[in-house]
Parts: C-alpha cells; structure tokens; sequence
C-alpha cells in the first residue's frame, strides 16, 4: 500500500486487482496483465479523513511517465441521486490532471449513477463533462462506462453516459478474485463481478499490455 489506511470493501478491492494481475498459477483466474507490478492507495487517509484528491497526489509520487493510475471511485453530488466520476470536483480534477501532465495513464470509472454527464452541471452551472459545450474542462483520464457482456454489447442501464466516456468495458459476468464485494477471505471467487468498478480494470488491464509493448 502507498499509504492510506485498508478500512472497507477488501472484497471489491480484490476482485478489482484480480482483473489486472491476477497470477497465472493454475488455481484460479488470470488477469489481463498478470506480469505488472501492482500497488494501492487508499481514499482512507493516514489521519483518518477521506480524501481521494490527496490520495492521487500520494499516488502520483510514486509513479513515472508510462505508469497506469486506476481511479476505483465515485463521487456523490448534491441535486444528482446517483454516483458520478471522481472529477466532477475541483481538487480531484486538479489531481488528475497533475498526473496526466506527467505522463501517466489516467483510467477513471465514469460511475453507476445512471446520469447523463452531458447534462450535468456543477454547483456554478457549468456543464464541465460536455464535450460540445464551452465549459468543458479535459482532465486527460480515460473515462470507462459500463456495458453489457453479451454481444452486441450495449450500455448497462445503470452506467453514467455521455461525450465524457471514451470507451465501455464488461460491467457484469466478471470473473475475478474476490467476493466482489465487502469480503476480505483470501481464496474466494466471483463470477459476478461488473459495475464500471468491473469495466474499468479491463480497460487499464489493456492500458498495461499496450504500455509493456512500447517498452519492449
């Protein structure tokens, strides 16, 4: 762990590493990349606030250019009744593209909020996840919505939509490590694994392959 404190959700967590770099050992699954280094950080700070801005800062410190940071979070906003992407506030947007300008590869879950992000607007009515509108503001992050396992795969009804989404991903019928969920036994698995915390893993796992081929 780069710091933060492991408070809740172990179980998710896992199912989240699971995707990326789950081992290749015969027992279990294997993730997309299962020959990356791997290390996290926790929203859960070491005084024990809850800050993701300060967490991707803490993060970011320790990476290089070509690094891969995966946002697993949401965030809640006043007037919106579901989730919405991390960067919808200042300070997280501010963090996360700090990293981006540094050469590392952002991917952020765009939400299970079942929002409209073209539509939304901040506290000050600014339409900052519209594309096509002038407030628009571009953190750099690779922005994952949820879609469906089966083809023609199609976006989930519960995914966040919008210009601000480059690419969907599997957010059902995931197998991976874990009990998906708030778990915390190390020889579980789950078939049943999605959420855009399940699609964007996948997108970060390609991310990985992409960047372990440039290297090589």
């Amino acid at each position: 762990i780069i710091s933060g404190n492991s408070t809740a959700y172990h179980g998710h967590g896992t199912a989240v590493l699971g995707e990326v770099v789950g081992v290749d050992n015969t027992i279990g699954v294997v993730g997309i990349a299962p020959e990356a280094n791997a290390r996290v950080v926790s929203q859960y700070r070491p005084d024990g606030s809850y800050n993701t801005a300060d967490a991707i800062l803490s993060a970011v410190g320790v990476m290089a250019a070509g690094d891969v940071l995966l946002l697993e979070a949401q965030s809640s906003y006043v007037g919106y009744a579901g989730p919405l992407p991390v960067e919808v506030y200042q300070a997280e947007f501010d963090a996360i593209q700090f990293a981006t300008a540094q050469g590392i590869i952002v991917v952020e879950a765009a939400g299970n909020g079942t929002n409209d992000l073209d539509a939304f607007t901040d506290f000050m009515g600014r339409r900052i996840l519209n594309r096509g509108h002038a407030d628009f503001r571009d953190s750099g992050a690779i922005m994952v919505g949820a879609g469906s396992s089966a083809s023609p795969h199609t976006r989930l009804w519960f995914s966040n939509w919008g210009s601000r989404i480059d690419c969907f991903a599997w957010g059902e019928n995931i197998e991976t490590t874990g009990d998906g969920w708030t778990g915390n036994l190390n020889n579980t698995y789950t078939s049943t694994f999605g959420g855009t915390s399940g699609a964007s893993p996948i997108v970060t796992g390609a991310a990985l392959l992409l960047q372990s081929y440039r290297e090589t």
